[in-house]
This record gives structure tokens, sequence and C-alpha cells, in this order.
């Protein structure tokens, strides 16, 4: 007769302590839950802090050269690189053949690709002026005006088309990547990339109905 009481207890022991066991695990599923809830926001918020980054990657000093002391158009290493050589690609996926520009008028160019022929030539003398007025309204909103950049040694430069749009309004966008390289970068304009390689920057061209040409955006594709 004494036995059924103590079988209960024995058996409301069991279950309590069964529902302690349960509410551990469920605890621990929360806390888990919430850890990985937790980490890919964070994953989220630094992948949109890249996303929004308003400078481009830097690398450290140590990559750079010091200033040429001199004019690049009287540099023999430099001039042997035959900088003068721009080619132009108009297969949005880079194959085909590119067409070297010049003034040739029996070569027909867009004036958007002669307006990036002249960007490159303005980097190479370091008229920061020239290289300012480049640049429309909507580049700076988030870009400020270069003050001083020393000539840039610009080499196997190569302008490739990547799309275009027309707006109702006439207004024409168009997106390139420009690909060069810089000989002895000094690190005074892009400090992106070291000496002797490439880094593609994307340049999105305006071109209003009475043909007035501008650069909106123009930065590096390399990031952190």
């Amino acid at each position: 007769m004494n036995k059924e009481p103590q079988n209960s207890e024995n058996t409301l022991q069991k279950i309590t302590e069964q529902n302690k066991k349960m509410r551990k695990k469920l605890i621990v599923a929360v806390i888990v839950t919430v850890s990985v809830v937790i980490v890919l926001i964070s994953a989220l918020l630094i992948l949109k802090g890249y996303q929004d980054r308003e400078e481009p990657f830097e690398l450290p000093d140590s990559y750079f050269y010091p200033p040429y002391n001199g004019d690049i158009f009287e540099y023999e290493d430099y001039l042997d690189k035959a900088p003068d050589v721009i080619l132009y690609c108009d297969n949005p996926d880079g194959l085909g053949h590119s067409t070297q520009i010049n003034d040739d008028p029996q070569k027909a160019f867009d004036p958007e690709v002669l307006f990036l022929r002249d960007f490159l030539e303005i980097m190479m003398h370091a008229d920061v002026d020239a290289y300012n007025n480049c640049f429309n309204e909507i580049y700076y909103k988030k870009h400020e005006r270069k003050t001083t950049f020393s000539q840039q040694m610009i080499y196997e430069a190569k302008i490739h088309f990547a799309s275009e749009e027309t707006a109702s309004n006439g207004e024409k966008s168009t997106t390139y990547y420009l690909l060069y390289k810089l000989y002895q970068n000094d690190g005074s304009l892009r400090r992106d990339v070291g000496s002797d390689a490439i880094v593609p920057m994307r340049i999105v061209l305006r071109t209003t109905p009475d043909g007035k040409i501008s650069i909106s955006e123009w930065g590096t594709t390399r990031t952190q």
C-alpha cells in the first residue's frame, strides 16, 4: 500500500527532471540561435559598410616611389613603354579586337571615347584644373576636388566599353572601365594599386543633349 505514493513521487520527480532538461536545451537552443543571428547581422553590417565606403582601398606608403624629379615625357625608361598607345574595345565582354585611338579621321570614335583618351592624357600631364573640370556635380557630392598630383606615368592603357543608357530627356549615361599600368607609381593620385599592375577603374560618363560630357562616377573596383 505504501508503494503507490512512492512510485508517484518518483514519476513526478522524473517528469520534473525531464522538464528541467528540456528547459535547459531550449535555453541553449535560443542562445545559439540568437548568437547566429547576431553574427549574421554583424556580417551584413560590415559588408554594407564596405559597400558604402567613400574612400577606396589604399596601399601603405611602402608600395610607392618618390615623385619623379623631372618631366616624365623626357624620361627614357618611361617613354620606352610607349605611353602614347591607348586602346579601345567596344565589346562589353572584353573579347574581340582592340583599336588604337588616334586622330585619324577615317577611324570614327564616339566623343565619350575621345573624352576618356583626353582624360588619361590630363593625368599624364598632371593638369589639376583640367582634371577637376572633367567631373560634374554628381561626383562632387561625394568627393573633394584635387589640389595637386604629380605626372602619372600611365602606359598600356585600354578603354573598355561596358554599357549605355539614354534617359527620356535625352541625357546619356555610359559606363566604361579604364585599365592601365603606372610606372613607378608615387601614390599622389592612385593609392589602390602599386607599380606595373592593373586594377580596373570604373567610370560613368554623363552626356547631355547638347553634347557636354562629364564624369559622374570614378572609382576603383578593388575593395578591402
